[in-house]
C-alpha cells in the first residue's frame, strides 16, 4: 500500500513545528545536495520546544529531510536504500525537515527499542530507582528498567507514578553529569532525579542526584 507524505500547512500535520528525533528506513538520498527521505519507523525523542500536535502520527509516513551538515554526510554515504538511519529533525517551515546535530546509521527498528511511557506516568517529576539495560554513549543516554519510585516532587503532574514500575524508560540529560555517566555500566542499579518535560515525548530528563546502588 502506498504510504502518504504529511500534508504541510495543515494545523493537524504532524511535521508542522516538529522538534525531535526520527528513525526510519532510507527511501532515497542525494549526498551532494545533503537531502534524503525515510519511511518513519519510530519517533524516539520529542524535544521540549516541539510544536507538533501529534508527532507520533509521523509513524509509517514518508518524510523528506534536507540540510545535512558536512560533518554528518559520511553517515548518509554509508547507508543504503532500505537501511535505517536516526537523525535529529526540525521543521522550520516549508515541506521538508531540517537535519539537526545527529545523523547516524542504526539497526532496523524492532519492538521495544524505544520504550513508551504509560499515560498515567506522563508529567512525572521525582526520584526513581532503575536497572540499566542499554547505554548509548554517542547520545549520552541510558535505557533502564524502573524498579521503584522513591519520591514524587511537588511539581509532579503524573496521575499514577507507580505505573512505571517494571517498565523501561529512556533517560537523557547527562551532558552536565558526565562523571556519573561514565561510571555507569549496563547491569548497574541506579537512583536519580528525573522529570518528564514534554508530555508528547517518551524520554525522561535527568535533573539531579545520579548515583549507583548496591545490587
Amino acid at each position: 500500500m502506498r504510504q502518504e507524505s504529511p500534508v504541510v500547512g495543515r494545523s493537524d500535520n504532524p511535521i508542522q513545528g516538529f522538534r525531535g528525533m526520527i528513525a526510519g528506513r532510507l527511501v532515497k538520498k542525494d549526498v551532494e545536495r545533503g537531502t534524503f527521505a525515510v519511511t518513519v519507523d519510530a519517533v524516539p525523542r520529542v524535544w521540549q520546544n516541539n510544536q507538533s500536535r501529534s508527532p507520533k502520527s509521523l509513524l509509517g509516513k514518508n518524510v523528506n529531510a534536507e540540510g545535512v551538515p558536512p560533518g554528518l554526510l559520511d553517515a548518509l554515504v554509508v547507508t543504503r536504500i532500505g537501511e535505517t538511519i536516526q537523525f535529529g529533525a526540525l521543521h522550520d517551515g516549508g515541506e521538508n525537515l531540517r537535519v539537526g546535530e545527529v545523523l547516524r546509521k542504526v539497526a532496523p527498528v524492532e519492538a521495544g527499542d524505544y520504550p513508551e511511557l504509560p499515560d498515567d506516568f506522563r508529567g512525572f517529576s521525582g526520584i526513581l530507582q532503575a536497572k540499566v539495560v542499554k547505554k548509548d554513549e554517542q547520545l549520552w543516554e541510558l535505557t533502564a528498567e524502573v524498579t521503584d519510585v522513591v519520591k514524587a516532587f511537588e511539581k509532579d503532574r503524573s496521575r499514577n507514578a507507580k505505573s512505571i514500575i517494571g517498565k523501561q524508560v529512556m533517560l537523557s540529560g547527562f551532558w552536565n553529569k558526565k562523571d556519573a555517566y561514565h561510571g555507569i555500566t549496563v547491569g548497574d542499579h541506579i537512583e536519580l532525579g528525573v522529570e518528564h518535560p514534554q508530555r508528547l515525548g517518551d524520554q525522561l530528563s535527568v535533573i539531579e542526584g545520579v548515583r549507583k546502588l548496591d545490587k
